[in-house]
């Protein structure tokens, strides 16, 4: 299970270096395909199976989270091929994209600025102008059922923004509108009360 995270906001003429870019590939990208590198010889021997967590930012871009969509988007693309390098050995790659989460747990979220620091955003309190979000806990049940099943994909994307990555080929002036009015909606809810 390929699980490290890194998030990142700021669009690039915000960044006062490409710190937080490179931060977000090392972590999101190369934590999550060394690790797979590391271990195919062990998957390939017993058949075994990768679960990546990735997100709906690997499949849509995310204005203003320039560091994070680029790395998923990586991610998303280096273990799509994996898979099919890998099917002819009975190794499954699971693609995990947990959605909108809040932390039912008290935990929070450590996302890097433009400027490369940290800022601590705490995901276990609902905000009434946020995007709908889900408990984390429900997620990692629905996760843990798709590895033993070995499923190709489990999504917790919102329906809007599954449609939203088949229907940008057709209407992206649409949809692309619609991204930055949900991208907005996401940064609101934690710049006011």
């Amino acid at each position: 299970v390929l699980n490290a995270g890194s998030a990142t906001f700021g669009a690039l003429e915000d960044l006062e270096s490409f710190a937080p870019i490179r931060e977000a590939m090392a972590t999101n990208f190369f934590g999550a395909a060394y690790p797979a590198y590391l271990a195919l010889e062990h998957l390939i021997a017993s058949r075994g199976a990768i679960a990546f967590v990735t997100s709906g930012a690997g499949r849509l871009p995310m204005p203003g989270y320039l560091g994070y969509s680029t790395s998923k988007h990586a991610m998303n693309g280096f273990f799509e091929t994996l898979r099919l390098e890998l099917s002819p050995h009975g190794v499954d790659v699971l693609a995990i994209d947990p959605g909108e989460m809040y932390s039912d747990d008290g935990a929070g979220r450590t996302v890097l600025g433009p400027d490369g620091t940290e800022h601590k955003v705490d995901l276990s309190v609902r905000r009434s102008n946020d995007v709908s979000r889900v408990p984390a806990s429900t997620v990692a049940s629905k996760c843990l059922e798709a590895i033993v099943k070995r499923r190709r994909e489990v999504s917790f994307s919102s329906t809007q923004q599954r449609m939203a990555t088949k229907l940008r080929p057709l209407a992206p002036a649409v949809v692309d509108r619609k991204i930055y009015e949900r991208t907005a909606k996401m940064r609101s809810a934690f710049t006011s009360s």
